[in-house]
């Protein structure tokens, strides 16, 4: 998750949004933002969700069980 979250975080950057615009533009607190792009936090997978729909990206996420425990 923090990987994607660096992701995005650069990507907002190159998009010249700053934290303050794009924590409005995603209904989000800027403090939270902050800290999820400094890797700080891990953002929950809904604001993740959001975050990335606000910049054009797409995430899904998929289940399978974990064949090693078995």
């Amino acid at each position: 998750v923090l990987a994607i979250a660096r992701e995005l975080a650069m990507y907002r950057k190159t998009m010249n949004i700053s934290t303050r615009e794009f924590a409005k533009r995603a209904n989000i607190s800027t403090f939270p933002l902050a800290r999820w792009e400094n890797e700080e936090r891990m953002p929950d997978i809904l604001n993740l969700k959001n975050w990335a729909e606000h910049l054009g990206y797409k995430i899904t996420v998929t289940m399978e069980p974990d064949d090693g425990d078995q």
